[in-house]
């Protein structure tokens, strides 16, 4: 499959095998506070890569589904949905979006053990009417979400409605992983507190700051 780290993330897309250690490595990699950004497919299976095995690690299934929509579609192309945002609890995927267009999505779920929250749909309308189509999980310290398109966020299609801002809030949650697992959790003493021969050195130094001039010299 295609990779790209960006900055603690790891965003996958396209073709290609994970073998059993890389999918290992990634939900490691995940779990210690890292994001991931999986980008599925319509008929995901014909695609050859197996993206659904390392999605299932973090509790979704991608489903082997074309979403149709006749009534909420982007120039008139029904397979061209215009999903709907939830109402949204843990996460703010839908700040400062008005809508958003997949191209030839498939389809999710989620496990009920899972720390999974759906910010996409298809609309009641649609065929699988109501399906995941947008799902973000926490997972360990670090954060995943899963989305049933790939084309979302290409050259062609990202200044479509609203997909560049979604692309930038999927970012900001992601790349906030880590800062967030942490917030409220006791921190460690540096060692500059607790090294008894910095501590000596910072008492010798506080003790001659009254013999200093102005220019640095000591009388």
């Amino acid at each position: 499959g295609e990779g790209r780290r960006l900055d603690g993330e790891l965003v996958l897309a396209g073709g290609g095998v994970l073998g059993e250690r890389s999918s290992a490595d990634a939900e490691d990699f995940v779990a210690d506070g890292g994001s991931l950004l999986l980008l599925a497919e319509t008929e995901q299976p014909k695609y050859g890569n197996n993206f659904a095995d390392l999605a299932q690690r973090f509790g979704i299934s991608i489903e082997n589904a074309t979403v149709q929509d006749p009534e909420h579609c982007f120039n008139d192309v029904p397979t061209w949905v215009i999903p709907k945002f939830p109402t949204l609890t843990d996460s703010d995927f839908a700040y400062k979006v008005d809508s958003v267009v997949l191209y030839r999505a498939g389809a999710l779920s989620t496990d009920a053990d899972a720390s999974a929250e759906v910010f996409l749909r298809s609309s009641d309308h649609a065929l699988p009417a109501d399906a995941a189509l947008g799902v973000a999980v926490k997972h360990g310290k670090g954060r995943v979400v899963v989305l049933a398109d790939s084309d979302l966020f290409g050259d062609d299609s990202i200044e479509d409605a609203g997909n560049l801002q979604l692309w930038l809030n999927i970012v900001g949650w992601l790349s906030n992983a880590k800062a967030a697992s942490l917030a409220g959790t006791a921190r460690s003493a540096s060692w500059a507190a607790t090294d008894a021969r910095w501590l000596k050195l910072a008492t010798t130094i506080e003790a001659m700051r009254p013999m200093q001039a102005k220019d640095g010299s000591i009388d």
